[in-house]
Formats: C-alpha cells, sequence, structure tokens
C-alpha cells in the first residue's frame, strides 16, 4: 500500500483504501482511480437556518498557550477568506464569508493568537436534525501554526459551544488530513465515526473525487 486511496464509484456505491485499511461505503466494487481524477472543487452554498444551541454561550474564550476563540463578525470575512486560499481549501468568494460570519456565526468559530487570525471553522446547523446536527463546512489553520493541534481543538470548541450531538463532513477520499482530524474528535468522544458515500463523482462538472460523509456522534458535557 503507498497510503493513498483508492476508489471507484459505481452509481452510489463505493469502496476505497485510506491508511492502509479498505472502508467500505455500500460496497461492490474497487478499483483505483488514476491520479488525475482529483481537481480543486467550487462548491457552492447551500443556506440553512442557524439556532444559537447555547444562547450563554460567551462571545470569546481562552484557550491557553496564546490562542482564544470566538464567534467570527462580518469583519473577519476577508481575513477568512485570504486564510482559506493560504491554506489550499476550495475558497467561495469574498462575500460568502462575509455572510457566514453574519447569519451563521454561532455555529462557526475563529481562532486568534497575538499574530493575529490562527485558523478558523465554519458550520451550519442541518435541516430536518431538530437541530442538534452541525455540518462543518470549511475549517482551516495558518500554514505558520500548523502541527500545534489548532484544528482539532477548533472542532472541540464548536461541539461545546453549540451543544451538537453530532457532528457530520465530507472529505474526499485522498485528503486523509481531513480524514484523520475527524476520526480524532471521534475518539475523544469515545465514538467510531460512520463513513459512508455521499456524493458519487458523476454528480460534479469535469473530474471530481466523489466526497465521503463523516459522521461522528459527540457529547458536550
Amino acid at each position: 500500500m503507498d497510503g493513498k486511496p483508492a476508489y471507484h464509484v459505481e452509481s452510489t456505491e463505493l469502496t476505497y483504501v485510506a491508511q492502509g485499511a479498505q472502508r467500505r461505503a455500500n460496497v461492490t466494487t474497487l478499483s483505483r482511480s488514476p491520479p488525475s481524477m482529483a481537481r480543486p472543487r467550487r462548491a457552492s452554498l447551500g443556506w440553512a437556518p442557524v439556532v444559537p444551541y447555547r444562547k450563554n454561550a460567551p462571545e470569546q474564550a481562552a484557550a491557553g498557550a496564546g490562542l482564544s476563540f470566538r464567534f467570527p463578525e462580518p469583519t473577519d470575512g476577508k481575513s477568512m477568506w485570504e486564510l482559506a486560499e493560504q491554506a489550499g481549501l476550495d475558497v467561495n468568494s469574498p462575500y460568502a464569508y462575509v455572510m457566514w460570519a453574519e447569519y451563521h456565526r454561532r455555529t462557526s468559530l475563529v481562532a486568534e493568537d497575538d499574530a493575529g487570525l490562527a485558523g478558523f471553522v465554519t458550520g451550519f446547523a442541518v435541516p430536518e436534525t431538530d437541530l442538534t446536527t452541525v455540518f462543518v463546512w470549511q475549517i482551516a489553520v495558518a500554514n505558520d501554526r500548523r502541527q500545534r493541534g489548532i484544528g482539532a481543538r477548533l472542532l472541540d470548541e464548536l461541539v461545546v459551544r453549540t451543544g451538537a450531538r453530532c457532528i457530520e463532513a465530507t472529505v474526499t477520499p485522498s485528503n486523509q488530513a481531513s480524514a484523520a482530524l475527524f476520526r480524532g474528535l471521534g475518539a475523544r468522544h469515545g465514538a467510531t465515526p460512520t463513513e459512508e458515500l455521499a456524493y458519487g463523482e458523476h454528480l460534479f462538472p469535469g473530474r471530481h473525487e466523489a466526497e465521503i460523509r463523516f459522521r461522528i456522534p459527540v457529547s458536550a458535557a
């Protein structure tokens, strides 16, 4: 195994290999797709209602080691967009980050240190889940602050701030860093994430990897 995922989508069935282990989502077949299948995704936004789970959640909380978390403001939108681009994410429009910081601020966070913006996570409450599931849209950490656990701390703080019972996200099979981040969240809550095919590559224009849905039961207690 070279550690890189192998996968092939047939209709809505997927098999892929990651970190030396075979993972299945309604599996019937397995074959390797060429590396050229990966392509940056320009995602559209699907707005969802946001309800503050905990109305008494502090606007800002210290996190130790000079790091603090707070809900974003529209004035953070420009810096969030710049950080998303620096981190190599599928960058949305600058307007999207400004709007997200207003309409989805209670399910999103920014992390700051003495040098400024260190990272952010954007999310929204999933409809038809009694607003107990938060979908993580994007998470980014500044390049010069990586390997410090900031991404994991953003997710932990998001669970506490929202009181979510479940965290959802989609990850492409080649994005093992994000997969490890969400599996780590599950491990800290004594849970194994469910991983299943969310969107096959046939749904996207051009060449785009399939998206795997991670669902992680969590507890804010």
